[in-house]
């Protein structure tokens, strides 16, 4: 389980820096195409998260105070933010369209 956790934070420990990093002057546009980017990834994370047997890991890993558990949920809720902030980057994206 830690080395699913490990792989599965690289996709979301990019920051949205790292992706205009070759912008001088990186504009609105670029915090919005890194979220566009990182959308399919964010998809794939939560759909892996929703499974039952992920469900089931959860459970155990409650139910024994593992100290594992931590990470799992601040995995979790770092997964959801990130879709929540690719959903407001989508609607800003009409904002800053010349």
């Amino acid at each position: 389980m830690a080395k699913w956790v490990t792989q599965l934070n690289k996709v979301l420990q990019q920051e949205s820096t790292e992706a205009s990093a070759t912008e001088k002057h990186p504009g609105p546009m670029a915090e919005i195409n890194y979220w566009r980017a990182r959308e399919k990834n964010l998809e794939s994370v939560y759909e892996q998260l929703q499974d039952d047997r992920v469900h089931k890991m959860a459970l155990v890993l409650s139910g024994t105070e593992s100290a594992y558990y931590a990470s799992f949920t601040n995995f979790f809720k770092n997964v959801v933010t990130g879709k929540r902030n690719n959903l407001i980057m989508r609607v800003k994206k009409k904002d800053f369209r010349l």
